[in-house]
């Protein structure tokens, strides 16, 4: 039995051993009366005040005021009527996780043998831990912005090729049925890079995102609720991988990556748009910068 249920059940008991203390208790002055101050010539006697305001009828408490055994009975299973449905309501809790978090894990796949990121300096000096953790974070609000949008060439540069494609394949996918996923309320709560590896001519970085965000697909027709909750709060634990070809090193130009757009020249400010405003080109940095190869949702715990 849960605490609860006993501390419920201990209440019960105390209850029922009050009501019948208190029911001797009451027998015995009402029929007590006399020479005390209950009495029929103390303060509380046939003349006074109390006898205008009441009319005049008998104060002994023996009469109407006392608690029977059938009122001490009938308390008694109104205690243990309320104690039971409580019982029961806990159990269909414990059952169907009513007003419980729900939480999904997902196996994520094992990690290869990783450097710690705190070593990454020594091939790129001007790598910075902190910048990329920030980097991610903002990535993510973008994101997730561009997705209600059902606009995601912006975030283009931010992916690998296959990756990139498999995501608006999905958007795709939503924009010809006609609905849109919202994503509201978005607060990134950690980023914590994992560490890094080499392998097939590439630097590999593994982060871990946390996230809480409220996710739900409405149809642009109706504006009926499809799927999702606008109200639940999810809290999202997200595996990414990053990749950069080796040898690749961090530029730091007043804090943003500077390219040249390879279609016709222009700079461009890639932190900005993934879009030439020169010659509407969209540019991928892949070559040049970590980019988004995974994005593995690992665990949730939605509130409800």
């Amino acid at each position: 039995m849960k605490k609860s249920a006993r501390r419920l059940l201990a209440l019960l008991l105390c209850l029922a051993l009050l009501l019948s203390a208190a029911a001797l208790c009451f027998a015995d002055v009402g029929g007590g009366a006399g020479d005390g101050d209950f009495g029929g010539g103390g303060d509380w006697g046939g003349g006074g005040d109390w006898d205008d305001d009441w009319g005049g009828g008998d104060r002994s408490t023996g009469g109407g005021g006392s608690l029977s055994l059938e009122d001490i009975v009938i308390y008694i299973i109104i205690f243990a009527v309320i104690f039971v449905v409580y019982t029961i309501w806990q159990k269909l809790k414990q059952k169907f996780g009513w007003g419980k978090p729900r939480r999904t894990v997902v196996t994520a796949k094992s990690l290869p043998a990783l450097q710690p990121i705190e070593s990454y300096v020594n091939l790129d000096p001007g790598f910075r831990a902190a910048d990329l953790q920030q980097k991610l974070s903002n990535l993510y609000v973008r994101m997730q912005q561009d997705w209600t949008a059902k606009d995601f060439s912006p975030m283009r540069p931010y992916f690998s090729d296959a990756y990139y494609a498999q995501l608006e394949r999905q958007l795709e996918t939503l924009t010809k049925q006609g609905r849109t996923n919202y994503v509201d309320r978005i607060t990134v709560l950690s980023v914590e890079l994992l560490g890094w590896m080499q392998e097939g001519g590439n630097d590999h970085i593994y982060a871990t995102v946390k996230t809480r965000i409220v996710d739900y697909t409405k149809d642009d027709a109706t504006g009926k609720l499809v799927s999702g909750s606008d109200k639940a709060e999810k809290f999202m634990t997200y595996r990414w991988h990053l990749v950069r070809p080796t040898g690749e090193t961090t530029t730091q130009q007043g804090g943003v990556r500077s390219l040249s757009c390879p279609h016709c020249g222009a700079p461009l400010n890639i932190n900005e748009t993934a879009k030439c405003p020169y010659c509407d080109s969209i540019i991928t940095v892949e070559a040049k910068d970590f980019v988004i190869t995974e994005m593995d949702a690992i665990s949730q715990v939605t509130n409800r």
